[in-house]
């Protein structure tokens, strides 16, 4: 069955929030471990490796490129929806015939907004019009909801006409291309992949989401 698969660009950032405060907050190394704790990142896996130990490691890049604020916000969303959906839409892309999976990277936020991504469901009020949009904003909308409709009458994004939006390619992992709706505050759609859609880290995760 086609399927347009996706997801925020900071699912979990408003549990972060709760957690940690704001992502302006200076976060300790033993402030992320005992928000993991908290989080329910604990306890003895096989072989004797305490949980929240374990998960340091699997992102000790990212504290440290992005450090401990983003890392958790990370964590708590590739352990729920952000590795979700990236797992399925392999798995999908994996099994379905060639070209009937389409993948997106919602990451639209306004330049007010304090959290740096969009939040999960941050994407279902961008199906339909916005009022006091801008007009690259009102282009946004329309293209999503031309894809999604396309998706449902025809069986593609790219089977009906679509007013100017751009084709959306198949996906085809592990490092095909998704379309980034928003980024960096603007709202003109992309192709593309990068370090956010090609997620090293939720082969880690599989084992815990039924993938193995």
């Amino acid at each position: 069955m086609p399927a347009i698969a996706g997801g925020q660009s900071c699912e979990s950032c408003g549990s972060a929030e709760s957690r940690l405060g704001p992502p302006s907050s200076t976060v300790t190394t033993q402030q992320l471990a005992d928000a993991l704790v908290a989080g329910g990142f604990t306890g003895e896996l096989p072989g004797g490796v305490n949980a929240s130990v374990l998960i340091n490691d699997w992102y000790a890049a990212r504290i440290a490129s992005e450090g401990n604020w983003r890392t958790l916000a990370r964590i708590l969303s590739d352990s729920g929806h952000a590795c979700s959906s990236t797992l399925h839409a392999d798995a999908l892309a994996g099994s379905a015939p060639a070209g009937t999976v389409w993948r997106y990277f919602f990451d639209y936020t306004a330049k007010s907004d304090v959290l740096p991504g969009a939040t999960h469901g941050g994407d279902e009020s961008w199906l339909f019009r916005k009022s006091g949009a801008t007009a690259d904003e009102i282009t946004l909308s329309k293209d999503m909801a031309s894809w999604w409709a396309s998706l449902a009458a025809a069986g593609d994004p790219n089977g009906t006409p679509n007013a100017g939006a751009p084709a959306w390619t198949a996906y085809a992992p592990p490092a095909g291309d998704s379309m980034f709706m928003g980024e960096a505050h603007d709202p003109i759609p992309r192709l593309g992949s990068n370090p956010d859609t090609v997620r090293v880290e939720c082969e880690h995760w599989k084992q815990f989401m039924g993938f193995y």
